[in-house]
């Protein structure tokens, strides 16, 4: 087999993926490149390429994680990682409880050998990208208000795969928040 192209998600259910969609009904004329509700997700570590036996020793590590469901409140729906953008995202609430997570996620890895950029955390659910050659001035849209709670119950370790339309995703392995 040959590497993959993974990271660590929570990841947003089918019923979850329509309050997003209807959220951002009003600016579906904006020249975005919408996701696709199915790719919604708020990453807590990207890993880049990884080889199948590491991924056998992700599986193990993460599968040691103890930490109990949380909810998540999201309260706006703005431009990120500034206000030009150039993506559209959903941002949570200050949360310790996803600090705590996310901690416990980097520390389990580095126990797998990974060790992961040393950007700061910034959770969101990307919802579109700002089409190319478009004016960002004109294309940004104001900070919307948004009124969402994620329930936080599992987290997955994802496969990504580019395609021609668009990236496509595959779940490897879930690990339940108990």
């Amino acid at each position: 087999m040959k590497p993959a192209r993974v990271f660590i998600a929570l990841p947003i259910g089918q019923d979850q993926q329509q309050i997003l969609r209807r959220a951002t009904k009003k600016l579906m004329e904006l020249p975005v490149r919408w996701i696709r509700p199915e790719n919604f997700h708020l990453t807590l570590a990207f890993l880049g390429n990884c080889e199948p036996r590491t991924l056998v020793r992700i599986r193990h590590h993460l599968g040691d994680i103890s930490a109990a469901p949380f909810g998540l409140g999201f309260r706006t729906i703005a431009p990120f990682p500034s206000a030009m953008g150039p993506m559209i995202a959903a941002l949570p609430e200050t949360s310790a409880t996803l600090a705590a997570l996310r901690q416990q996620v980097v520390a389990h890895l580095a126990m797998a050998g990974i060790e992961l950029e040393t950007r700061p955390f910034r959770p969101h659910v990307s919802l579109g990208r700002i089409a190319r050659g478009h004016v960002r001035e004109q294309t940004v849209p104001t900070p919307m208000s948004l009124q969402w709670t994620l329930a936080v119950e599992h987290f997955s370790l994802v496969k990504s795969e580019q395609t021609s339309q668009g990236s496509r995703y595959e779940t490897l392995a879930v690990f339940d928040l108990k």
